[in-house]
């Protein structure tokens, strides 16, 4: 059953969609680097939206996944037992 999310803008009262990118994933698909799917827990007043990744996930998708160097690198430098991942995304305007 496909999953479709919203976020809402309460300042100009616009919902942005997000299918369900892949199976088992909700959220926002990350087009730059090819990360999984990201779903904010927080939304900060400067507009950054704040996520996290077990590191283990994390490395996981840069091994079955088309993800880009800059991941690549990311995921070469932790280990399984790492603390999670801080995913910041920078809303535009």
């Amino acid at each position: 059953m496909p999953i479709t999310c919203a976020v809402f803008n309460k300042t100009n009262g616009a919902f942005t969609f997000a299918d369900q990118p892949a199976y088992t994933q909700i959220g926002f698909v990350d087009d730059f680097e090819g990360g999984p799917a990201f779903w904010p827990i927080y939304i900060s007043d400067d507009e950054y939206m704040i996520s996290f990744i077990d590191a283990i996930d994390f490395i996981q998708h840069a091994q079955t996944h088309k993800v880009s160097d800059k991941f690549k690198k990311i995921a070469d430098g932790l280990k399984e037992t790492d603390n999670p991942v801080v995913v910041l995304v920078k809303l535009k305007n």
